[in-house]
């Protein structure tokens, strides 16, 4: 489900940092480089806080994903 969206950071990303803020080739590294490792985090992070919201058995599976989904929803908007 989230592959259109890694493809987005993959090709759009460069051209709107170029187009935008006028960012070469070369110097989009970094700032590419940021918001991968931010991707990974999250990724990962939201991996991890389902499996643990599953682990303590106070909720159903299906509530746990729930709640990751709001948590990490209420982080974008924060």
């Amino acid at each position: 489900m989230t592959d259109p969206i890694w493809w987005v950071y993959l090709f759009w990303m460069p051209k709107f940092l170029n187009t935008n803020y006028g960012l070469k080739i070369t110097q989009i590294g970094l700032p590419l480089v940021v918001i991968y490792v931010a991707a990974d985090i999250g990724s990962i992070g939201g991996g991890w806080l389902s499996s643990m919201l599953n682990q303590t058995q106070l909720v159903r599976e299906q509530s746990a994903q729930d709640g990751d989904g709001w948590v990490c929803a209420l982080a974008v908007v924060r």
